[in-house]
């Protein structure tokens, strides 16, 4: 018997949607206990079911890595820039300030060493430019924590993947063997009478 037939998924794994967006939805089966199932005891159908949850797990965590990507790097553009003014920006200086990443408004450096630091729902905090760096490099730090965490949990999941999608493909050779003998069967029976 091939070795992914020995395999066994999680009954029931983290849900995702809140902080830190660790892993997505339901392993295997489960009543909720937290148990295993044996992917070899479930059905075609339920293997399909499972199948399809788990890809649909692995695109929601694709879609959770790119975007925790994506934040780390703005936090990284954010203390660059933190440090950049506070090097060199003299008060009084003009600048373009970033509204988005397209759009600019014309500004000038009132007090080069302090700047507002977006903390989130609409909460922005002076700090010290050496401070604001420093909250930014944490924030990637966490980022990039929460990062690996759904690097991990995809893994695990295209791991599961391929151990159902072996099981599966396993189970519908066994059924097609089965019906083939059966007909041959019949057609041997059939022509003896």
């Amino acid at each position: 018997m091939m070795a992914a037939a020995a395999a066994m998924l999680p009954a029931q794994t983290a849900a995702a949607g809140g902080a830190p967006p660790g892993a997505a939805g339901a392993g295997a089966a489960g009543d909720g206990d937290g148990g295993s199932v044996p992917v070899t005891s479930l059905s075609p159908q339920e293997l399909h079911e499972l199948r399809g949850r788990l890809q649909q797990e692995l695109e929601a965590l694709g879609g959770s890595a790119q975007q925790l990507g994506r934040l780390a790097g703005a936090f990284a553009a954010s203390q660059r820039a933190i440090q950049a003014l506070d090097a060199s920006a003299a008060p009084g200086q003009r600048l373009l300030l970033p509204l988005t990443s397209s759009l600019y408004v014309s500004g000038e450096v009132a007090a080069p060493h302090t700047v507002l630091v977006d903390v989130g729902t609409g909460y922005y905090v002076e700090m010290a430019a050496e401070a604001g760096a420093q909250y930014c490099r944490r924030k990637q730090e966490r980022l990039r924590a929460s990062l690996r965490e759904v690097e991990q949990g995809a893994a695990q999941r295209r791991d599961a993947l391929g151990r159902v999608q072996a099981v599966l493909a396993d189970k519908l050779r066994r059924q097609e063997w089965q019906l083939q003998m059966q007909e041959a069967q019949g057609r041997a029976a059939g022509g003896k009478v």
